[in-house]
């Protein structure tokens, strides 16, 4: 039987004596499900799905209702590269000597990139694009790593796949008067966020300027779900592998635009919002019924042996 290490009531903690263990179903070790995983950047949980209710997020908010919400996961550091260190190896970057902003280290060679494990057993690896892990990324790690890498580029469509896609239209650049014009700016104004309700959190000072930078956050937030997520989600439908593929939909880190968050190592910094949708036909022991919440601590580094588990791969040590 078969472990699990992050997802729903069972996880945490990454100290093995604290992680209670729980059973995949039979049905679930027969057929290897998929796995799609988008990563937003610089993007704090202001869903509505979070009890925001200035938010404009019906995508987030109807996938949040259809799997877990995780309301206490936590980037394993507060900026991008050393978070996604930890996201690829299942290492924290303190002990890959990866922690420091634009480090490039030599990753050793028995740590591996999970998606590695996971293409030796067969499933199709893609990345599009981003990497960032403080390393260069080993030939080994994916099959496609682009900006054209897709699930639906696999040579035999009953392939298991694990894709990622990293969308950079939530980072903090984008909040700029340029980026923001082609992004939240255009929605219609029905879709944007009322900034009067946004709230202001305590350390900042509650002015028209930061009310705006806020509300330009939430507006490229949304403007994703609609676009980006929501394309996305449809092409599962489309090729009929949406009931046998795990949507893991969280940011990389907190909000990039203000002060004491992206950088700063406080809850502000690290806590991001954290989606899983389990595929119907593969129930997990321990999932919460749809649109539950799952209190419990868990991190970054909980995130590839519960991958390689729920894929029904042996976790390294």
């Amino acid at each position: 039987m078969n472990s699990i290490r992050c997802f729903t009531p069972w996880i945490g903690i990454t100290l093995s004596l604290l992680i209670p263990t729980v059973h995949l179903s039979a049905e679930m070790t027969e057929t290897r499900p998929n796995f799609l995983i988008i990563t937003l950047e610089d993007a704090s949980a202001h869903l509505g799905s979070y009890g925001v209710e200035a938010a404009k997020t019906p995508v987030y908010d109807k996938l949040a209702s259809e799997g877990t919400r995780f309301t206490n996961m936590l980037a394993s550091a507060p900026v991008c590269a050393p978070a996604r260190a930890a996201l690829i190896t299942g290492v924290y970057a303190t002990s890959l000597g990866a922690q420091h902003m634009r480090t490039i280290i030599r990753k050793p060679k028995e740590i591996r990139c999970y998606t590695k494990i996971m293409r030796e057993a067969g499933y199709f690896c893609t990345n599009n694009r981003k990497t960032d892990y403080q390393f260069a990324p080993p030939k080994a790690a994916w099959d496609e790593l682009s900006d054209r890498a897709h699930w639906k580029n696999r040579p035999d469509s009953d392939q298991p796949f694990l894709a990622v896609f990293n969308l950079t239209t939530t980072h903090q650049g984008a909040a700029g008067d340029r980026g923001y014009a082609k992004l939240g700016k255009t929605l219609p104004k029905e879709a944007k966020v009322d900034t009067s309700k946004v709230r202001v959190p305590a350390w900042l000072p509650d002015t028209p300027m930061v009310r705006n930078y806020i509300g330009r956050v939430m507006n490229n937030i949304a403007w994703t779900g609609q676009t980006r997520i929501a394309k996305l989600l449809q092409e599962l439908e489309e090729e009929g592998v949406a009931d046998n593929t795990f949507v893991i939909l969280f940011a990389d880190h907190g909000d990039g635009v203000l002060p004491r968050a992206k950088d700063y190592l406080y809850d502000s910094g690290n806590r991001v919002p954290f989606i899983v949708r389990a595929p119907k036909g593969y129930p997990v022991e321990g999932m919460t019924e749809p649109g539950g919440a799952n209190d419990r601590l868990a991190n970054f580094v909980d995130l590839p042996p519960t991958i390689l588990t729920l894929a029904g791969l042996p976790v390294p040590g």
